[in-house]
């Protein structure tokens, strides 16, 4: 007579990046969803703009497509063996700062998922848009303010 045995239960540590990360999404869906409720239908986030949109070449082998909040992004074979090594690593091995990062991302993204963008179809006020091109154009004229005095101007030193 077999006998069924149980899997021995992993800890955190031993857990890979796309393993917390899949429980974590699991996680604060239903957390999230019991608070606002689930929309009827999900549909796929600048869908329609993803499929219109021409590559967009980026650096490192990766591609953009599509415009919007949402995109894209396309891998080489290089990418997709570096990104499988990432959620391979052992969630053990994870910076404090980097498993922060990593639940703020799923929680942002659930929550637009399950709320929406809070400033979809919002516009930019004139002033804004103004001081923000002004910013581009001295940065690409290579007129930036170092990091120290930004942090200085904000009294974050």
């Amino acid at each position: 007579m077999a006998t069924e045995t149980t899997p021995t239960p992993k800890t955190t540590g031993e857990l890979t990046l796309a393993e917390l990360l899949t429980l974590l999404r699991e996680t604060v869906t239903e957390a999230l969803g019991g608070i606002v409720g689930y929309p009827d239908e999900k549909p796929e986030p600048c869908q329609d703009a993803v499929a219109a949109a021409e590559p967009e070449a980026v650096p490192n082998g990766f591609q953009r497509v599509g415009t919007g909040s949402r995109v894209q992004i396309v891998l080489d074979e290089a990418g997709k063996a570096a990104v499988a090594a990432n959620m391979a690593r052992k969630v053990r091995d994870l910076e404090v700062d980097e498993l922060e990062w990593w639940v703020y991302y799923i929680v942002d993204e659930v929550g637009e998922e399950l709320i929406g963008d809070p400033d979809e179809g919002l516009e930019f006020k004139e002033e804004f848009a103004a001081g923000l091109e002004q910013s581009i154009a001295e940065a690409a004229a290579g007129n930036t303010i170092p990091a120290e005095e930004v942090y200085r101007r904000l009294g974050l030193d």
